[in-house]
């Protein structure tokens, strides 16, 4: 098979196995953060650690994202 082909079909999987990471830490960030709504912890104080916003983190909280 060509290299270029081997490259480029690696290059793809590399991108898969990325979004694949990315979307799990993503529901990891969802989920710490249910949990530490759940304690009690507010909503703008999760804003700094979470890096997100405080509209991100209420839709969060409403499963809506």
């Amino acid at each position: 098979m060509d290299e270029r082909m081997n490259k480029v079909r690696s290059a793809a999987a590399d991108k898969e196995w990325l979004q694949f990471q990315l979307d799990n830490a993503d529901q990891d960030l969802k989920d710490a953060v249910r949990e530490a709504l759940s304690a009690g912890i507010l909503a703008e104080d999760l804003v700094e650690p979470a890096e997100l916003t405080l509209e991100q983190i209420r839709m969060i909280a409403r499963n809506e994202n």
